[in-house]
């Protein structure tokens, strides 16, 4: 399990520098693919990651409602469905898919209400903090692309009703809104307004970590393997 984790991490590292690319004026979209296609050889899962470059498409909104009703659709289906996929079985066979079928096979029930409930706890984390005065244009443009970001990230909603493991997907959300927080921070001149983003960002923290460790006990399952049962350490 740790080992998953640790691909995961490192996958998402190549998408963390292809946005830097994709950040920059000339807005390197090629770069970005290719980030985060090096990212998906350490973890197949970071290729979801390429809905990024949707907030760069003209016509953003259309795209925007078109995804964001497909994923309605999707996840009512698979609740008429005894939260399962529909399809999902015969799709996977026929392109020998066979060993992602283990994520597919059981539902989350209600349990699919964390991640999402964690997914708004980004949203209206970036969405306050984007709120805060900064006197640069281009810090003001990539608040609105990290905003674009995270609400596209409720289209994860889905995988997340599936299987729980898949809330990994907006977890590794996470290091994209801090590293934006302390963008943010760099930029204030008002002290109130610094110490007012600190406090809203452990507050958001406490909050991740409240489902990690507390209720989703990833302490034992990761934090603890590694330091104790990776042979790294021994």
């Amino acid at each position: 399990y740790d080992s998953i984790q640790l691909r995961n991490f490192i996958g998402f590292l190549f998408v963390l520098l292809g946005l830097f690319f994709l950040f920059e004026k000339k807005r390197n979209k090629i770069v970005f693919i290719i980030c985060v296609l090096i990212g998906a050889s350490f973890h197949i899962s970071m290729v979801v990651y390429l809905i990024f470059l949707i907030p760069y498409l003209k016509n953003y909104n259309f795209y925007l409602f078109f995804i964001l009703l497909f994923s309605v659709t999707i996840s009512s289906l698979i609740v008429f469905n005894g939260m399962r996929v529909p399809f999902i079985e015969p799709i996977l066979s026929s392109i020998d898919g066979e060993k992602y079928l283990t994520y597919f096979k059981e539902g989350t029930s209600l349990g699919s209400l964390y991640p999402i409930i964690l997914q708004i706890i980004n949203y209206i984390y970036i969405y306050i903090i984007s709120r805060f005065y900064v006197d640069k244009e281009n810090t003001l443009y990539h608040n609105q692309i990290i905003l674009n970001i995270n609400l596209l990230s409720f289209s994860f909603v889905p995988f997340f009703m599936v299987n729980l493991n898949f809330y990994r997907f907006i977890r590794n959300i996470v290091f994209l809104n801090l590293i934006i927080g302390q963008r943010i921070y760099n930029d204030l001149s008002s002290q109130k307004q610094k110490i007012s983003l600190v406090s809203i960002t452990i507050i958001y923290i406490l909050a991740w970590c409240f489902y990690g460790f507390v209720i989703n006990n990833e302490f034992s399952l990761v934090v603890e393997n590694l330091l104790t049962g990776n042979y790294w350490f021994k």
